[in-house]
């Protein structure tokens, strides 16, 4: 009963909304990316930074709410992983990504400063449909090999499940058919 209870509470974790996420990497990400510019003599209003004459927005998607919150799920899912380990590994994919969302958000704005709005779409679109999704899996992948993490998330909580269900003999692992 104490893995059931402990799958229910892991599985009520992931249902936490991006916004959630977002309100908490909101102020991080753009007070990060306003000192870096510091230089630049930015103009940060509640959520837009203004440089040159032009006003860069951060919305849900500039913060990659989805991002930290597809980790967090990762993470959370993780059967048999002590919550110290656990810890480290989210707070190693949030800082790691960070760091890259950081590089990409400044990135985009000098960009769009020095070559225009025709090149900060292709570099966004490139950034946004190509490569953060194949940051977020290696940052993924580097962080179980870190940690030595040999969970699967969710595919271990259905296994041990079937393993205890009607369609096999308890304890054994073996399918049950009936006598013919």
């Amino acid at each position: 009963m104490r893995e059931e209870i402990n799958f229910i509470f892991r599985l009520l974790l992931c249902f936490i909304p991006f916004s959630v996420f977002y309100f908490l990497f909101f102020p991080i990400t753009i007070y990060v990316c306003y000192f870096l510019l510091l230089s630049y003599h930015p103009l940060l209003t509640k959520d837009a930074l203004t440089l040159g004459g032009r006003s860069f927005v951060f919305l849900e998607a500039c913060i990659a709410s989805a991002a930290y919150w597809l980790f967090w799920v990762l993470i959370v899912s993780l059967k048999d992983v002590n919550v110290k380990k656990k810890i480290k590994a989210l707070l190693s994919c949030y800082f790691l990504f960070f760091l890259m969302n950081i590089f990409r958000i400044i990135l985009l704005i000098f960009i769009s400063l020095k070559f225009g709005d025709k090149w900060f779409d292709l570099v966004h679109l490139t950034f946004w449909k190509f490569v953060s999704g194949v940051y977020v899996a290696l940052v993924w992948i580097i962080v179980i090999k870190i940690y030595k993490i040999n969970a699967v998330p969710l595919y271990d909580d259905l296994k041990f499940f079937y393993k205890k269900s009607f369609f096999t003999r308890r304890g054994s692992g073996k399918r049950e058919y009936p006598q013919s």
